[in-house]
């Protein structure tokens, strides 16, 4: 009888892990969108799957998911481009811009554990999932 709860303890603890871990991704995605956002003054395009919009400093800052990362692609106005990728194991990252009474862009990011870091033996293993979402409110642009 021990066994089986000690058992069922160190699943519980193996599945708190991984699901903290995908927590920690979608995070850690949003907080990346947010601190290359902050010199943002024009949107461009808004698509399911494209964040595209001008700074400041008058560059263009295209966001996307490529596979299971996340790709922030700069056009700098001295004619340059960067790109890096965040390998960030994402299953999805979603933007929306609405332009109701109060216009704002949705950005939603899903991590999901891939089959090797699932918890426990199928069909009864412990997959993990979770989102996390900012908005950009009172875009006044």
């Amino acid at each position: 009888m021990i066994l089986n709860s000690n058992a069922a303890v160190m699943t519980s603890s193996a599945e708190n892990r991984l699901t903290f871990e995908l927590q920690e991704r979608s995070k850690l995605a949003l907080t990346i969108v947010e601190s290359e956002s902050r010199s943002l003054t024009d949107i461009i395009t808004v698509t399911d799957t494209d964040f595209i919009y001008a700074t400041a400093q008058k560059d263009t800052v295209h966001i996307y998911r490529d596979n299971r990362n996340m790709v922030v692609a700069k056009s700098l106005s001295d004619g340059t481009t960067s790109t890096e990728e965040y390998s960030l194991k994402l299953a999805d990252l979603k933007f929306e811009w609405d332009l109701s009474s109060i216009s704002f862009v949705s950005i939603l990011a899903i991590s999901e554990s891939s089959p090797n870091e699932e918890v426990g033996e199928n069909p009864k293993g412990y997959r993990g999932v979770a989102e996390r979402e900012i908005y950009f409110q009172n875009l006044s642009l």
